[in-house]
């Protein structure tokens, strides 16, 4: 049902749930979807004491062929260029649901969703908090 989908897949600042969200992330990728990673600058760039960025990146990759986004500017195209077939978020800070319910774009993730919405594809939200 997924095979070959476009899915982007967005990660917040719930860090208590990564190490959960990975897990749910690589049966997404067993489905064969094709997936493409976005993530929010305290994901990409600060260390918890659940897990250290870096740590999630190098669980990430193998999972994609694509570069992982890490900005507005590089999720920008997920809209007129690289039409996502559905954007997850996973795990979805209340901090991301805010500025989505209240249209606010200023990371990577926001913008993919909003480039997503923009082709009328559906969003999920996986909502930690």
């Amino acid at each position: 049902m997924l095979e070959g989908k476009k899915i982007g897949v967005g990660l917040t600042g719930s860090f208590c749930s990564l190490e959960s969200s990975l897990e749910a992330i690589k049966r997404l990728k067993e489905t064969g979807a094709e997936l493409y990673f976005i993530l929010s600058e305290p994901v990409e760039k600060d260390d918890s004491r659940f897990m250290k960025a870096q740590d999630v990146k190098d669980a990430l990759t193998p999972l994609t062929d694509h570069p992982i986004i890490t900005s507005i500017h590089e999720a920008e195209p997920f809209g007129p260029k690289i039409p996502l077939d559905l954007m997850v978020v996973l795990p979805c800070s209340a901090n991301t649901m805010g500025k989505l319910a209240n249209g606010l774009c200023d990371d990577a993730v926001t913008m993919a969703v909003k480039s997503t919405l923009r082709n009328l594809h559906p969003i999920v939200l996986g909502i930690f908090t």
